[in-house]
């Protein structure tokens, strides 16, 4: 089991859809980094399952085009970094960070100090919040 770890890099080491965090499964985790996950469009994250998460990012990861489900569990979250994945959910987030109106991916991470969105090939950076 790992339940001590703290820092997860997982590059171009998931191959799923979907990842799944259940309750209870790194519970001292503080970074979790996805790179190169070509075919992730789904990330689910259940209370309790990483509650002491500070830094996400989730690069390379074109599918994806909504945030994590459960993105609004983690309430010591810091940083969300979002680099490369689809331009729809970048967009979605760059559109809605100024509005008066909050959609509910806003709301998801409301919490969270730094969000950080990057298109390379644009050669886009921006911080949302």
């Amino acid at each position: 089991m790992l339940c001590g770890l703290c820092f997860l890099n997982l590059s171009r080491a998931f191959e799923w859809k979907r990842l799944n965090l259940c309750t209870g499964s790194f519970p001292k985790l503080r970074d979790l980094y996805i790179w190169g996950a070509a075919q992730l469009n789904q990330v689910e994250i259940e209370d309790g399952a990483i509650e002491n998460l500070v830094e996400l990012s989730l690069a390379d990861c074109p599918e994806l085009k909504i945030l994590p489900d459960g993105i609004e569990h983690l309430a010591v979250l810091e940083k969300l970094h979002l680099e490369d994945t689809s331009e729809e959910l970048i967009e979605k987030l760059r559109q809605n960070r100024g509005s008066d109106e909050c959609s509910e991916d806003v709301m998801k991470i409301s919490h969270i100090r730094n969000v950080t969105v990057e298109v390379t090939q644009k050669g886009l950076w921006e911080r949302i919040r």
